[in-house]
C-alpha cells in the first residue's frame, strides 16, 4: 500500500519578522515569491478554463514494489486533442511549450496497479514521487493514474528481478546529448528556444550503453540528470529516436528550495546514486558520466561509500569547445578508487573500445576504423575564434593541443 502523506495546504506568504530591523532570509522570500508567482497562474489558468492533466514517466520497482514518477498540470483544453498532439510532435516541439502549463500543487493522483488505487498527492511543484508496496512480474509492466477532472494516462514500469546482478547510471547532460548546461545563457538556449529534433545526441553513446545493458539479460539503465521533469518527455521522444536503451529517468524541480536561491544539481545526483543503491542492494554498478560537471567526483564519492558496488566508472571529455562552454573541467579522480577501472574518451566509440581493453565489454570481432586527424580541423578553427571573442572566458585553455588530453 502507498505511503501515507500529510494534507497539505499550499503556502501564503506571511508577514516578514522584524528583529532590529532585520527582514527574513533572501532565499526565504525567494521561495516564498516563487510559489505565490506559482498559485497566481493557476489561479488565471483556472480562470482561462484550463483542466488537469497528468504526464506519466517511467518508473521502475522489484517484485515487491514499484516507485511511481508523475506531475501533474493545467493545461487548455484543446492541448488533450489527439490531432493537436499530433500536430505538435510532427513540427518538432520548442523547448518552452514544457514550461508553459503551470502545475498543480498538492494534487490528489490515484494510481492503480494491480486492480488496487492508491491515493497519493503530489508536491508542492505538482511532482508525484511515489512508492506503492505491491506484487509486480519482472520486466515491463503498467500501472494507471488517475486526477479528478482529467483523462487517466498509463504509465509503464521496469519492474527488476532481484536474479540481476548488474546496473547502469548514466548522466544526460553531455553524456547522451550535448548541452553544456552550466553556462547559464547556453543553459536557456537549449532549454527553452532548441527545437528537440535539433538537439544531437553524443556521437557512439547509444551503442555503448546498449552493449552495456546487452551484458545480461535485465540488466536496467538509469538516466539522471539535473534537467527538471518539464523536459522528461522531450527526453524519452529523443533518446527514442536515437536508439538509447530505455530506462527510468531521475529528474528534479527548477525553483528555490527553503535554503538556496537555485536547487543543488549536485546534490540531486548524489541523493539519486544513494536512492538507487538502497533500492537494489543486489546490484553491482557501471557509472557512465562526463568531465564537465561533477560526475567524476561524485561517482568517486559513491564508490568510496558503497565499497564492492561499482564495476566500473566510463567518463566522456568535452571537447574544447564543449569544455568553454561548460565553464571548464572536472579534475581526473581515477587514483582515488583503487581497484575500480576507469575509462577516459571523447565519445562513446573510444569508450567502448576502452570498457573492452579493462575487460567490461567483450571485444567486437571487427575493429572500426579511427577518424583521421583532418576532422578535428573545424573544432580548432572554432575554439581560436572563440578565444579571440571571449578571450575573459578561456584563459584557462591551454593553447598546445597536448597539453588538453
Amino acid at each position: 500500500m502507498a505511503r501515507r502523506h500529510k494534507t497539505y495546504r499550499f503556502p501564503t506568504i506571511p508577514r516578514l519578522k522584524s528583529s532590529g530591523g532585520d527582514a527574513s532570509p533572501p532565499e526565504q522570500l525567494a521561495t516564498l515569491s516563487y510559489y505565490s508567482f506559482q498559485r497566481r497562474r493557476r489561479d488565471r489558468a483556472r480562470r482561462r478554463g484550463a483542466k488537469p492533466r497528468i504526464l506519466s514517466f517511467t518508473g521502475y520497482g522489484s517484485p515487491r514494489w514499484v516507485r511511481i514518477f508523475s506531475r501533474v498540470l493545467l493545461v487548455n483544453p484543446e492541448w488533450t486533442e489527439a490531432e493537436h498532439m499530433t500536430q505538435i510532435l510532427r513540427d518538432g516541439v520548442r523547448g518552452w511549450q514544457n514550461f508553459v502549463s503551470p502545475p498543480i500543487a498538492y494534487a490528489k493522483v490515484e494510481i492503480e496497479v494491480n486492480g488496487t488505487r492508491h491515493r497519493v498527492r503530489a508536491d508542492r511543484n505538482g511532482v508525484v514521487d511515489a512508492r506503492i508496496e505491491t506484487e509486480l512480474t519482472p520486466g515491463w509492466s503498467t500501472v494507471t493514474l488517475h486526477v479528478e477532472g482529467a483523462d487517466s494516462t498509463s504509465q509503464d514500469v521496469l519492474i527488476i528481478d532481484d536474479t540481476v546482478q548488474r546496473g547502469v547510471i548514466c548522466d544526460v547532460d553531455d553524456t547522451v546529448w550535448v548541452t553544456a548546461l552550466p553556462r547559464p545563457l547556453t543553459a536557456a538556449w537549449n532549454s527553452f528556444l532548441l527545437d528537440e529534433h535539433a538537439r544531437r545526441p553524443v556521437s557512439g553513446m547509444p551503442v555503448m550503453l546498449n552493449r552495456l545493458a546487452e551484458l545480461d539479460a535485465g540488466t536496467p539503465v538509469f538516466y539522471v540528470s539535473t534537467g527538471p521533469w518539464n523536459v522528461a518527455h522531450t527526453l524519452t521522444r529523443f533518446m527514442t529516436r536515437h536508439l538509447f536503451p530505455l530506462g527510468p529517468m531521475l529528474l528534479t524541480s527548477w525553483g528555490p528550495t527553503e535554503d538556496r536561491w537555485f536547487r543543488s544539481g549536485m546534490a540531486h545526483k548524489v541523493d539519486a546514486l544513494a536512492r538507487l543503491a538502497a533500492d537494489f542492494p543486489h546490484l553491482t554498478w557501471q557509472l557512465i558520466g562526463d568531465d564537465g560537471q561533477h560526475d567524476p567526483e561524485i561517482y568517486t564519492d559513491f564508490a568510496r561509500h558503497h565499497p564492492g558496488r561499482v564495476e566500473a566508472i566510463a567518463i566522456r571529455q568535452l571537447s574544447t569547445t564543449e569544455a568553454l562552454l561548460a565553464g571548464g573541467r572536472a579534475d581526473a579522480t581515477q587514483g582515488a578508487t583503487p581497484g575500480i577501472p576507469w575509462a577516459y574518451g571523447p565519445d562513446g566509440a573510444a569508450l567502448s573500445f576502452q570498457l573492452e581493453n579493462l575487460g567490461m565489454l567483450p571485444p567486437r570481432e571487427h575493429a572500426p576504423l579511427t577518424w583521421p586527424q583532418s576532422v578535428t580541423s573545424e573544432e580548432q578553427v572554432t575554439v581560436a575564434e572563440l578565444r579571440a571573442d571571449y578571450p575573459q572566458f578561456t584563459q584557462d585553455v591551454p593553447n598546445d593541443p597536448q597539453e588538453r588530453t
